[in-house]
């Protein structure tokens, strides 16, 4: 949802000429960007944050080890989440096209990451697939933590899903060479 809701602000953005206006001042794209990302992932701890400490202390689940190592992982998740926002924004013309390509998206990259059902019971194909899926990651990450292995043990994870936020961003933004467009 995150990362729907960054592409949609920055193509808004983009179409009522507030990025224009923003890229004649002093300041570069990649500064733009990053204070997008910024303001988005901050959004994004304080709602899992709130998340969170409703399902361990509200709701009693058990969440392996530690809610931190929990809170960690998922926001390198959000991460992940707003990169890909501003991947989206830089293929969409308008509103509609980030909107609808966001939502066709999202569920099934969920799907193949293994979000709604095990990716035991998938065949080799989708497995071999699901290894470009950052959701993967994040779900293979979260298992780990449930089974009480600590922070250290989902570094592999977590680099995977850094490595994805980074290269969603720079191809979010080495794309916009022509603000104007």
């Amino acid at each position: 949802c995150t990362s729907v809701f960054t592409a949609l602000k920055i193509v808004q953005d983009k179409n009522n000429h507030t990025l224009i206006r923003t890229m004649m001042a002093p300041v570069p794209l990649r500064s733009y960007m990053a204070q997008t990302i910024a303001s988005f992932l901050l959004v994004s701890l304080v709602q899992i944050t709130v998340v969170l400490l409703l399902l361990r202390y509200g709701l009693r689940l058990y969440m392996g080890e530690s809610v931190f190592h929990f809170f960690v992982l998922m926001a390198v998740f959000s991460l992940v989440s707003v990169s890909l926002g501003i991947l989206v924004s830089s293929f969409s013309r308008n509103i509609v096209q980030a909107a609808l390509f966001g939502f066709c998206v999202i569920p099934p990259l969920g799907m193949l990451g293994g979000a709604y059902f095990p990716l035991d019971w998938a065949p080799e194909i989708i497995k071999i697939l699901s290894q470009f899926d950052p959701v993967t990651w994040m779900m293979q990450g979260a298992e780990r933590l449930l089974h009480d292995q600590p922070l250290a043990a989902i570094g592999r994870e977590i680099s995977v899903l850094l490595l994805f936020a980074a290269v969603f961003f720079l191809l979010g933004t080495v794309r916009k060479t022509d603000i104007a467009k």
